[in-house]
């Protein structure tokens, strides 16, 4: 395996390697620099909403007395519920596991990196390129199951290369097969990387001298207790849910997908980083690294079937969230391919290039790219005054949920909005709905926001206060006038009927503070509503069906 060592003279830092502490600290470090990026994205409340309904008794639902699965990561929820049994703060806990699991992948890796690298100094320097990476330390925090996948993923491929090739104890076997299953516990993709590792450590199990009396008894140490729970998994999800896939998969899957998308997502990463020559120098690399050295051909396996599966469902719409998990290999990868060239002021200058890379694009991918949005602008959604969707969500809430009215609303963007308002909630983008998820109306190829509710089936659903993607604007900010009903769109209706809008139907503005509004669509009447528009003399504008536009109200 060390055959292939690279020579400590490539790295003149015997000080670093002497120093034991020094792997801590820069650990450290990198932790504090996460924290530093903190953020949480909207899907994040996706989850929060699921964990706070299980821990109040009400089950694993979006809406109580309504299973639907719209979540993608049973454990990750599973985890949160500890957080309202003790009365914290649902985003200051999700951002405290984030960081141990965070910590734990740095940790995974650095003894990861000395397993492949003999030089200490090239393990810290692998170590460093990871944890100084903008999107790998942003996710961090992001309030998502991301971090977590990615430190369970390091964590099996460390097991899977450290398990001796004689005859790997039983206790290990079980150990790395329950790790792999609450890997797929967390996300159902992480089977992925099961197909990779499980076949490899079976094929070196069968290659064994006299393995056949104790062969079989691995293998079944290996498959048997993860074959166990995820079927279990399985079979409470069908009872549960009445289906094994989630719902989401529904909403994004099988709507279709778009390997075009895919692709561009995967080389808008290389090209972000400023890593577009690393295809290059794989191919250029020398022979002897792959033929001697089973473990990079391992690593590089887990990638390429990954990064398949990344193509096939198109990418994601949020800033190389989909990538994160396997980072950590890419890393690896990375710092094993430029250490076999000879040239040593090439490898500084491709070292040079990954961190200025980071730097450089933390700096400058901002606003994101179409279809993509950036880490700031996921941000910005939550915490931007002119978005601020907790405000908004928060508003709902102090007037239309308490006391609770039976007020439902529908929002595309069904994160936050949903968890502060605490009322019914659909979601017009499907994940969280049965029907929409399988019937919605196909309006995109991107991830995520293929399929949108029907004007009929919100109407039939009985939808009070329609939100769409919320509109935030001034309250100084002249009102529109008018109104057509094609204007409706703005709502994200999908294909409107005149004949389903009550006369009673108007658009709303509600205050969000001194300076901001959001602005309604008032659908299917409700006496709460109609109360709170007249203690709260909030601003209305009547469809105007003849004429093709709204009129302001005459009672304001």
């Amino acid at each position: 395996m060390h055959n292939n060592r690279i020579e400590d003279g490539n790295m003149r830092f015997d000080s670093i390697r002497e120093n034991r502490w020094l792997p801590v600290a820069v650990i450290l470090l990198l932790l504090g620099l996460a924290w530093m990026n903190r953020f949480v994205q909207d899907d994040a409340y996706i989850s929060y909403r699921y964990a706070r309904n299980l821990a109040q008794g009400q089950g694993l639902v979006w809406n109580p007395g309504e299973r639907v699965e719209g979540y993608t990561n049973f454990l990750w929820v599973l985890l949160l519920v500890p957080g309202w049994k003790l009365h914290l703060d649902a985003l200051a806990f999700s951002q405290i596991l984030g960081c141990l699991a965070f910590l734990g992948s740095l940790i995974i890796f650095y003894q990861l990196s000395r397993r492949i690298f003999p030089s200490r100094s090239t393990a810290l320097l692998s170590l460093l390129l990871l944890g100084t990476n903008y999107s790998f330390s942003c996710y961090a925090t992001g309030g998502m199951e991301t971090q977590l996948q990615a430190f369970l993923f390091t964590a099996l491929v460390y097991l899977t290369l450290v398990i001796p090739g004689g005859s790997p104890r039983a206790a290990r076997l079980i150990s790395l097969s329950l790790l792999g299953a609450a890997a797929v516990l967390l996300r159902l993709d992480s089977f992925i990387l099961l197909l990779v590792l499980f076949p490899f450590l079976i094929r070196g199990i069968l290659a064994e001298k006299n393995s056949a009396p104790g062969g079989a008894a691995r293998i079944a140490c290996l498959l048997l207790p993860a074959a166990l729970l995820i079927a279990a998994f399985f079979s409470w999800k069908y009872r549960y849910y009445g289906a094994v896939l989630p719902n989401t998969y529904w909403a994004k899957a099988a709507a279709g997908t778009s390997p075009v998308r895919g692709i561009y997502y995967l080389s808008l990463f290389f090209h972000a980083y400023w890593l577009v020559p690393l295809p290059a120098i794989l191919f250029f690399a020398p022979g002897k690294m792959w033929v001697e050295g089973k473990e990079i051909r391992l690593i590089l396996a887990a990638i390429i079937l990954w990064c398949l599966y990344v193509i096939k469902v198109g990418g994601d719409f949020m800033e190389f969230k989909l990538l994160v998990p396997v980072m950590p290999l890419f890393f690896l990868l990375f710092v094993k391919t430029i250490y076999s060239l000879k040239q040593e002021k090439i490898r500084q200058m491709l070292v040079a290039l990954v961190l200025i890379g980071s730097l450089y694009h933390a700096l400058t991918f901002t606003t994101g790219v179409k279809g993509i949005e950036s880490i700031p602008a996921l941000k910005g959604h939550l915490e931007e005054s002119d978005q601020n969707w907790r405000r908004v969500g928060t508003v709902l809430r102090e007037l239309f949920a308490e006391p609770p009215a039976e007020v439902v609303i529908a929002t595309s963007a069904a994160g936050a909005i949903s968890y502060y308002s605490r009322l019914e909630v659909v979601d017009m983008l499907g994940m969280n709905d049965r029907w929409i998820a399988r019937n919605g109306i196909i309006q995109s190829s991107r991830p995520g926001h293929i399929r949108m509710a029907s004007h009929q089936y919100l109407y039939q659903r009985g939808v009070n206060l329609i939100i769409g993607h919320p509109q935030v604007e001034e309250r100084d900010a002249p009102g529109r006038g008018c109104y057509a009903v094609r204007d409706l769109e703005r709502f994200d209706l999908a294909e409107i009927r005149e004949d389903l809008i009550p006369s009673s139907a108007r658009v709303v503005e509600i205050p969000l503070d001194e300076r901001y509004r959001v602005t309604v669509l008032y659908l299917v009447p409700h006496p709460r509503v109609e109360k709170v528009i007249e203690e709260k003399n909030l601003r209305t504008y009547e469809i105007e069906r003849n004429k093709g536009a709204l009129r302001e109200d005459l009672t304001e």
